[in-house]
């Protein structure tokens, strides 16, 4: 309050008369402060409920923006260094990427470190390939010998091989980074913040022009992630830094928007860095990986055959054979003879009396189906959402 109004009142209203009008002018002031963080779309801050209803809002209106997108293709470089004491391994990745609707085809190809045990390392140059549909997903690295082919009722009941697989391969990268946090997507983030009441929620308009939102997320006072959303652009996202325990910056992502489309925003690159908590300080976060992905070309809406996105499409060769998971997680080998899946005759060998109605045992690592990371897809309530950097 300027000091001329303050002496112009107590000048005016001397004594205990003038104190209970500066009380009464602090008091309207504190309410005019309070309906300001509770105004309206573009200015303000939104806390508790509150900032579960805006971003519910701003679900809403990103979903009906990504609906405009029903089928993708897109290439992708990827450079990746980790840092090992002393020592820095690269690898250089192409990532090509066909979507329609939930299903995806991934083709992969570059030069990764591989371990050797010891501590030694080395570059090899690798290949892999993915595709996913309604009843199965393969997974293939070629020259190896052996593809995996796991089946499922539905998408959102994968087995949790399936999707630990398609968080291997990066898949719907430009997704879960401009659109999520890099694990959930922002519709995830807010059924979560409806159902699990330990998670608290807070929204902040960015001073600036433009329509910039912060979004910090906290399960009960500890901070577990802070993203910015564009809300001129779909609510993309611009950048999310996620926390450890005790406030420890664990990651930090960062996104490069391009117009792909007329009003239509996608990411164009976008840099992931994990910190090391035992080498970094308070207030100094010491970085042991960072990726960087660039989308180098990128096709919306494309015309895509059904066919792309089946085993039978992908790079193999006649002396793979195919390890098989069915929908009850029963495991079985074939072979591949003219496109066909034709079990090996040691499976099919008849069983000893008694045992007909025995499951064949499992390979080491088997689980049972749980449900897959997808957009969209609801998750338990007692499961919170994983603050945890997931890597290819």
């Amino acid at each position: 309050m300027p000091a001329t109004f303050l002496q112009t009142i107590q000048s005016c209203f001397p004594g205990r008369c003038g104190r209970f009008v500066l009380l009464a002018c602090a008091g309207m002031l504190l309410l005019s402060t309070a309906r300001c963080v509770k105004s309206g779309a573009d200015v303000g801050v939104w806390e508790g409920m509150d900032a579960v209803d805006w971003l519910g809002v701003a679900v809403a209106e990103q979903e009906a923006y990504l609906a405009r997108i029903t089928s993708l293709s897109f290439t992708m470089t990827e450079r990746g260094m980790r840092r090992e004491g002393r020592r820095v391994h690269e690898r250089k990745m192409d990532h090509k990427e066909f979507e329609k609707g939930a299903w995806i085809r991934i083709e992969r190809s570059g030069t990764i470190p591989e371990n050797l045990g010891r501590g030694r390392r080395r570059s090899v140059f690798r290949t892999e390939s993915l595709a996913l549909n309604d009843r199965y997903l393969a997974q293939a690295h070629p020259p190896s010998t052996v593809a995996y082919l796991r089946e499922h009722s539905s998408i959102d009941a994968m087995p949790r091989q399936s999707r630990d697989a398609l968080n291997a391969f990066d898949a719907q990268g430009p997704r879960r980074h401009g659109f999520g946090n890099g694990h959930d997507s922002l519709a995830q983030v807010y059924r979560n913040a409806q159902t699990q009441k330990y998670l608290q929620l807070r929204v902040e308009r960015v001073p600036g022009p433009e329509r910039l939102f912060s979004l910090k997320c906290f399960h009960r006072k500890s901070p577990l992630f802070e993203m910015t959303l564009d809300g001129d652009r779909g609510y993309l996202v611009l950048e999310t830094s996620h926390y450890g325990p005790g406030g420890f910056l664990s990651e930090k992502i960062a996104v490069t928007p391009a117009e792909i489309a007329p009003g239509l925003w996608f990411p164009r690159e976008w840099t992931r860095t994990t910190y090391d908590p035992i080498e970094s300080t308070p207030g100094v976060s010491y970085p042991v990986q960072t990726t960087f992905n660039d989308i180098t070309s990128i096709e919306i809406n494309p015309e895509l055959d059904d066919a792309l996105f089946t085993w039978q499409t992908m790079p193999l060769g006649p002396a793979v054979q195919i390890s098989r998971y069915d929908v009850a997680g029963d495991f079985q080998t074939f072979d591949i003879v003219n496109g066909e899946l034709v079990p090996q005759r040691a499976e099919e060998m008849p069983r000893a009396a008694g045992t007909e109605g025995a499951r064949p045992p499992l390979p080491p690592g088997h689980e049972a189906p749980q449900p897959h990371f997808r957009f969209g897809t609801r998750v338990p309530e007692e499961e919170r959402p994983s603050d945890s950097p997931v890597f290819p």
